[in-house]
């Protein structure tokens, strides 16, 4: 089966205020990044591609949506 990782930006907006009462205005953004066929590739292999596929994802929308240099919730990952 093909596997399509996924990356939700700015979910921690929510957890400001306990998810309750959500600001106005709040974006959460939820991005589907390119398929990997694991067939043929090791489990070990298959985790490091998908784990450097989304990362690579926060990096680069992190600066896009947020304005900032980093998100926070990739700062503590």
């Amino acid at each position: 089966a093909i596997i399509v990782p996924a990356v939700v930006t700015n979910s921690w907006r929510l957890m400001e205020h306990r998810q309750f009462p959500m600001p106005i205005g709040t974006t959460i953004g939820l991005h589907f990044l390119e398929p990997v066929e694991p067939a043929g590739m090791e489990e070990g292999q298959l985790i490091e591609r998908l784990e450097k596929s989304v990362r690579e994802a926060l990096e680069k929308l992190s600066g896009e949506e947020t304005g900032l240099v980093q998100d926070p919730v990739v700062a503590q990952g």
